[in-house]
């Protein structure tokens, strides 16, 4: 029964919840897991997807356990979260969380139950190419989470299912209804990360650091260097960022550059945010040799101030772990701290950090 064994991340949503359902119609002996990762506090203090994951397990009838990961997720994800918009760059928690939260415990309660497979409810496939396991887009693109997952190594994917790669989200909520999912099928979703809990990332940040001291006013200059007003703080802005800008001339400014050590902004015009290359480090990749042999044929997701569409491009190696990208068009407002994240195709390669 090992090889038909699984731990999933029960979240108490329809995506994970019908993933379990589909792998136990597929013969699994099936563990639900859920995740307690953060402490809700106030008008959001709500636990009630616990009590909806353990409801869906109890329908499925199958193991349910809760794990109480606050510590690791506070200590790894949200002091990251906290700590890089200090120093002036724009991280993507999620990702973070991915690679070192939830798929890692989701392999821990594998190992400890000698159970051969994870899976999740996201929509994306696995793919084996010789000896190596790749992300591969899932068929719904507007669900296509990928661009958060390039951090998950061979060893985990290799055990990974994912059963809702082939469906697209209307499939998943007919699905859920079908299989009387009825309290969740038309569940709404959340699109903000979770530890925001729907507040702006400023005031979280101002109420989640002792020393508010490394939030304090100071200087923006143009291009040319000359100081043209104040901002609030370097945590409160990112790259492309036109609002809370505190400009004593005329005209219609951006942030383009943050200088942590002097607490000082450079602004532009929105035309001089494009830009052609970029350094990307931090680099995790299946196979790096990937990046030479479809070189010229690559293309990558980079997000500015918005969501960049996938561009194409060519890669240069500076060294072991630092590229040059060089872009076929204009990228506008890629951020230091940001993913930069390789395809071939729908074939997900690995990734980097926007220098």
């Amino acid at each position: 029964m090992k090889n038909k064994s699984v731990v999933i991340g029960l979240s108490g949503g329809v995506d994970s919840s019908v993933a379990a359902v589909l792998l136990k119609e597929q013969g699994y002996k099936v563990i639900g897991v859920t995740l307690k990762l953060w402490e809700q506090t106030g008008k959001f203090k709500d636990q009630s997807y616990i009590n909806e994951a353990k409801n869906i397990a109890k329908k499925l009838k199958i193991k349910h356990i809760v794990i109480d990961a606050q510590k690791e997720f506070k200590q790894t994800v949200v002091q990251y979260f906290i700590s890089e918009y200090l120093n002036g760059k724009t991280p993507s928690p999620c990702t973070l969380c991915n690679n070192k939260i939830k798929w890692k415990l989701l392999s821990d309660i594998a190992n400890k139950y000698d159970y051969k497979f994870i899976a999740t409810g996201h929509y994306i496939n696995i793919k084996q190419i010789n000896n190596s396991f790749y992300i591969e887009k899932g068929i719904d693109e507007i669900k296509d989470q990928s661009y958060f997952l390039w951090e998950l190594t061979n060893d985990i994917l290799k055990k990974s299912l994912t059963p809702l790669g082939k469906l697209n989200k209307t499939e998943v909520r007919k699905l859920a209804s079908k299989y009387g999912l009825n309290n969740i099928f038309n569940k709404k979703e959340s699109m903000s990360v979770c530890f925001l809990q729907n507040t702006d990332y400023r005031t979280f940040i101002k109420n989640n650091i002792d020393d508010k001291s490394n939030i304090t006013k100071g200087k923006i200059f143009n291009t040319l260097g000359l100081e043209i007003g104040t901002h609030n703080g370097i945590a409160y802005y990112t790259i492309g960022q036109k609002n809370g800008l505190n400009i004593t001339t005329s005209g219609s400014f951006y942030v383009k550059e943050i200088n942590a050590k002097t607490n000082s902004l450079i602004v532009s015009t929105k035309k001089e945010l494009n830009k052609r290359e970029i350094l990307v480090n931090n680099l995790s990749f299946i196979n790096i040799n990937d990046l030479q042999t479809y070189n010229g044929k690559l293309t990558i997701k980079v997000r500015g101030y918005g969501l960049n569409p996938e561009k194409e491009c060519m890669v240069n190696f500076i060294n072991a772990n630092l590229l040059k990208i060089v872009f076929n068009d204009d990228a506008w407002a890629p951020a230091p701290g940001q993913p930069v994240v390789f395809y071939y195709d729908n074939l997900l390669l690995g990734g980097g950090i926007t220098v």
